[in-house]
C-alpha cells in the first residue's frame, strides 16, 4: 500500500491519506482491480486494504484514512467487510471507504451498505464523479461525506467539459452538503481553479506523491507542504 495526503483547503493541514493499492510489479493498480472484480477476487484485495489500513490506524493515532471499496465487493460480500471493520470500531470514526466507479450495483443495496457504514461512524467518499457508474443517481443513494471529482487542470486553459464537470459536480455536493474535493492537482493553477469552482479539498502531487508509509506527515505543517495558492499569492506580493 502506498499512501496520498488529501489537502483540506478550508482549514489547512491534511484532512487524511487515501491508502492506494501497489502491487509490485509491472501491472498497474488500476489493472490489479479490473482483473480482480473480473474473476471474482476483488474482495481479497479489498480485505486486505482495510486491514492493512487498521493497523496503520492502530500505529498513528493522529491521523485518518480512506480505502477504496469497489461495488463488485459490496453487492455479495457486505457481511465480510462489515466484520472485518467490526473488529476495530474504536477505528472508524479516522477511516474512509471510498466507492469506487468501476462497478454497476442495485442502489438500494449500496445506500443500505452506507447506512451500516455511517452507524459505524465510518466516512464515505464517491470516487470519480462523472465516470463510469459515479453518476448523480448513485451520489444521492449513497449521500456521500465527500464527493471527489477527477478535472482536466493539467493546462492553463481548462476546457469546456471540464468546466461542466466541475460546475455539476458542485452543483451536487452543494445538494448533498458533501464536500467537493478535486484530485490530480499538481499546480497551483489547478488548486485556484478548483477552489473558484467550490472544492474546499484537493489531491495530487501539488501537495505530495504517494509514499509507502505516512511518516513524514508528523513534519510541521510549513515544511511538509506549501499550498500553492499560498506560493502564488507570495509571488504577487
Amino acid at each position: 500500500m502506498a499512501y496520498q495526503p488529501v489537502v483540506d483547503f478550508d482549514r489547512g493541514g491534511i484532512l487524511f491519506f487515501e491508502a492506494l493499492f501497489r502491487p509490485g510489479n509491472d501491472a498497474t493498480p488500476q489493472d490489479i482491480c479490473i482483473q480482480a472484480e473480473q474473476h471474482g477476487w476483488i474482495i481479497e484485495v479489498d480485505l486486505y486494504a482495510i486491514s492493512s489500513s487498521q493497523s496503520v490506524l492502530q500505529s498513528h493515532r493522529d491521523i485518518s484514512l480512506a480505502v477504496n471499496i469497489s461495488c463488485a465487493s459490496i453487492a455479495t460480500f457486505a457481511d465480510a467487510i462489515l466484520r472485518q471493520l467490526d473488529q476495530h470500531l474504536d477505528l472508524c470514526s479516522r477511516l474512509y471507504l471510498e466507492i469506487t466507479e468501476t462497478r454497476q450495483i442495485d442502489l438500494q443495496a449500496l445506500q443500505a451498505f452506507a447506512e451500516c457504514c455511517r452507524a459505524r461512524r465510518i466516512g464515505i467518499v464517491q470516487d470519480d464523479f462523472g465516470i463510469g457508474y459515479s453518476t448523480a443517481a448513485r451520489a444521492r443513494a449513497l449521500r456521500p461525506s465527500i464527493l471527489k471529482v477527477v478535472a482536466p487542470l493539467a493546462t492553463e486553459q481548462l476546457p469546456a467539459w471540464g468546466r461542466t464537470v466541475l460546475q455539476s459536480a458542485a452543483s451536487l455536493a452543494k445538494e448533498l452538503k458533501a464536500t467537493l474535493l478535486v484530485e490530480r492537482i499538481e499546480t497551483g493553477y489547478a488548486e485556484v481553479i478548483a477552489v473558484s469552482h467550490g472544492a474546499s479539498a484537493g489531491q495530487g502531487y501539488a501537495y505530495g506523491k504517494p509514499a509507502r508509509t505516512v511518516e513524514w506527515h508528523a513534519q510541521p505543517a510549513a515544511e511538509m507542504m506549501r499550498s500553492p495558492i499560498a506560493q502564488l499569492a507570495g509571488s504577487a506580493v
